[in-house]
């Protein structure tokens, strides 16, 4: 797509459609075909670490403890601020001074000199801002103008409906779908992958949704009578904490008054009676 916007003579802009073979902007090695983007959640381990046939990139800090992909990895993407990493998360910037492939950066530093700049701005204007927010959009957008490309898989991620990734849910659809449009390229994904579950298109009258709303209340209700125990509990341990402080204090008082009434002065210290 060409950053170019024409008239349409009607008072608005006609924009330019996508070509169905973008040009690649990150030239990725020929023999790239089968590539697995990698991630840190619980399918990790799932991704084809020992099989040669496929490509391993990463751009996740948990990786770091990872064993390394048999053939090494393929490619790194840090699209974090490297000051930023370098200061919070030391063993990591040390991890991406020991990288021995690609490494890609949105930005340069003086102690990664091996870094490669990543096309940021000229995939944006290829693909647009909407869909990317996060490093696994980044690469998938990458991948999806590599002309050898016949196998994509993501293993790692949780991006999962109506999470904390939502929007990460978001652009894996976007361009998972690209991809299968512009090159028919097989999608390798963990068994039930989560993140690609959608909502219905009227959930409101999906025949489960009855049901699935009856237990959620069946929960709720217990969730708030299982609080309800708890709170009585608390304030009752409470209460049982301040009398037993009062306890503690009467027994200070006994103790005083115990030495003043019983206490005897050492006789070296009475007046003589010379």
């Amino acid at each position: 797509m060409t950053s170019e916007h024409t008239s349409n003579g009607a008072g608005g802009l006609r924009v330019p459609g996508f070509s169905p073979y973008p040009k690649p902007i990150l030239r990725l090695p020929e023999e790239w075909r089968k590539v697995a983007v990698c991630g840190t959640s619980r399918t990790w381990n799932q991704a084809p670490f020992n099989d040669p046939t496929w490509v391993l990139v990463g751009s996740s800090p948990g990786l770091r403890t990872a064993p390394p992909p048999i053939k090494g990895w393929g490619a790194w993407l840090e699209c974090h601020d490297l000051p930023t990493v370098e200061r919070e998360e030391e063993e990591y910037f040390d991890f991406l001074t020991r990288l021995q492939c690609p490494l890609y950066t949105f930005m340069p530093h003086p102690k990664l000199p091996q870094a490669l700049p990543w096309p940021r701005k000229e995939m944006e204007r290829e693909h647009g801002r909407f869909f990317l927010k996060s490093s696994i959009a980044w690469w998938i957008a990458a991948l999806i103008d590599h002309p050898e490309l016949t196998d994509l898989g993501l293993w790692g991620f949780d991006a999962t409906y109506g999470g904390e990734y939502e929007e990460q849910r978001k652009d894996i659809w976007h361009y998972f779908s690209e991809v299968r449009r512009h090159r028919g390229t097989r999608i390798h994904v963990p068994a039930l992958a989560e993140f690609l579950l959608t909502e219905p298109t009227y959930p409101d009258q999906h025949p489960k949704k009855g049901r699935i709303t009856a237990r959620r209340r069946e929960l709720e209700a217990a969730e708030q009578n299982r609080q309800g125990t708890i709170d009585k509990l608390e304030e009752a341990l409470a209460s049982q904490r301040r009398g037993l402080s009062e306890i503690h204090g009467a027994k200070e008082t006994l103790d005083d008054l115990e030495r003043n009434l019983c206490g005897e002065f050492d006789p070296i210290f009475l007046p003589s009676s010379d």
